[in-house]
């Protein structure tokens, strides 16, 4: 499923500025403390997120790990089309 708005997240964003769990791009995450490319897999897996908090109750990071990124993350409200594109579509047979 293409994520283009996703592409554009980059622009704009510095190290200085929290991180937006829902429109960091793979390339962003791992700048954060101890996160992995994997977990950086998982987190943009896991979107949409109305908290940042909520990678830890669906059990994608570990609160250790949470709580040394915790000041630099945030997780805004996304646009009615990011969450759509974001929401996996099943078909019932």
């Amino acid at each position: 499923m293409p994520r283009l708005w996703r592409q554009g997240s980059a622009k704009g964003w510095s190290r200085d500025k929290q991180l937006d769990l829902n429109t960091a791009t793979k390339d962003q995450l791992p700048s954060l403390p101890r996160v992995t490319a994997a977990e950086a897999d998982r987190v943009i897996a896991g979107c949409p997120y109305s908290e940042p908090g909520d990678v830890v109750t669906r059990g994608i990071m570990p609160k250790t790990e949470y709580d040394k990124i915790a000041d630099r993350v945030t997780a805004k409200k996304l646009t009615r089309r990011q969450s759509r594109e974001l929401t996996p579509h099943f078909s019932v047979a």
